[in-house]
């Protein structure tokens, strides 16, 4: 299992500013690291700054950790150094860390560092394994929107290895009624739903997300029902504009007619701020036909048809517009006439800003 040293501080990051670490395994047990001093790692007495030693041998018995429980998250819990000799500019110092026991979620390590055969420091550490979250995304409403929401979390994730990317599960449980024919048949759709988040819940998401604006008209009644937490779209949408604009001000609607007949939106952000939608005319014309052509995936006549709905809300000067369906989007971010709007930041795309919350409730780690 011998190997050569490899350059693992690729990306920038503390070490990477910090001359990188290289590192290498040597069993299944053991491994090395090393780097060389220089002048930044240097302090007044022109010797190795202990902050720079601590880190270094934070950084690689923590590689170590990370490697020897399969790549899995872990943070230190503790660490115990005794500085026994100095070392200075060009010195290489050379790590060995011993894996002394392993369980389900802590590590206990040995490590030396060496200058040549001269020992520079020695520690002990112990670190915590930790379990991440996993994402529950209830799809299938429609399944275009789901995909679209996991794409985005792709794209808010780019750059980063395979292994960085966030764990979820997305369920596209496209046999849930259609929720607008369904809205006085309440029970038929809150059924569905509550099956799917069940079997989501089962297997360990520790959140859920619906990617479908319509379907948060069953929201407390489903949360009632599942004992993880659902992130509510339209909440996060109230407190982004509640940061973002002043109370009072116009908030342009575009949504199917279900969305805005129940009140998805207004519930929330109506005590604080003006909800406008388009006119009856323009819902039925531009928005209504819009959201079908992108379904029939007739993208160029849909953002040709949602132009005028669009200017409207401009018009009458909302200074934000809620894109309260999934098919809105691509339809709005493909006309090119909007491309100053779009600098602007007037649009709200829900999935979006889902996303982004999902990411931050993701990352959230607790030990």
């Amino acid at each position: 299992m011998k190997q050569d040293f490899e350059q693992i501080s690729r990306v920038s990051g503390f070490m990477y500013h910090n001359g990188g670490l290289y590192f290498k395994e040597i069993s299944e047990n053991e491994y090395e690291f090393k780097a060389t001093i220089k002048d930044t790692h240097l302090n007044k007495r022109e010797i190795t700054h202990g902050g720079f030693i601590c880190s270094l041998i934070d950084a690689g018995a923590g590689t170590a950790v990370h490697r020897a429980t399969n790549q899995k998250s872990c943070v230190t819990v503790s660490l115990d150094i005794k500085f026994i000799a100095p070392s200075r500019k060009d010195d290489e110092l050379i790590g060995s860390v011993q894996i002394l026991k392993k369980t389900r979620s802590m590590v206990f390590v040995n490590c030396n560092l060496k200058k040549k055969d001269q020992l520079i420091a020695s520690a002990t550490g112990v670190w915590k394994v930790i379990k991440k979250n996993m994402i529950g995304i209830l799809g299938g409403m429609g399944t275009q929107a789901g995909l679209d929401f996991c794409n985005k979390i792709a794209v808010l994730n780019r750059g980063k290895q395979d292994q960085q990317y966030p764990k979820f599960i997305l369920f596209n449980k496209s046999d849930t009624p259609k929720r607008p024919e369904n809205l006085k048949k309440y029970f038929n759709v809150l059924n569905e739903l509550v099956k799917g988040c069940r079997l989501l819940q089962k297997n360990k998401c520790k959140f859920i997300v619906m990617p479908c604006n319509t379907a948060h008209y069953w929201f407390n009644d489903l949360q009632r029902k599942i004992k993880v937490p659902i992130i509510s779209m339209p909440k996060e949408v109230f407190l982004h504009t509640k940061k973002t604009c002043k109370q009072n001000c116009k908030i342009g609607l575009l949504a199917t007619e279900a969305t805005i007949n129940t009140k998805i939106y207004h519930n929330y952000l109506s005590r604080n701020f003006e909800m406008v939608t388009p006119t009856k005319n323009l819902q039925k014309r531009c928005v209504n036909k819009a959201i079908q052509l992108v379904k029939s995936g007739k993208v160029k006549e849909a953002e040709k048809i949602i132009s005028p709905a669009v200017r409207y809300l401009l018009k009458i000067r909302c200074k934000k517009i809620i894109l309260g369906c999934t098919e809105i989007p691509i339809a709005i971010f493909a006309y090119k006439s909007f491309k100053k709007a779009k600098k602007s930041k007037i649009f709200i795309d829900p999935n979006l800003l889902l996303a982004n919350v999902c990411m931050r409730k993701y990352k959230r780690i607790k030990i």
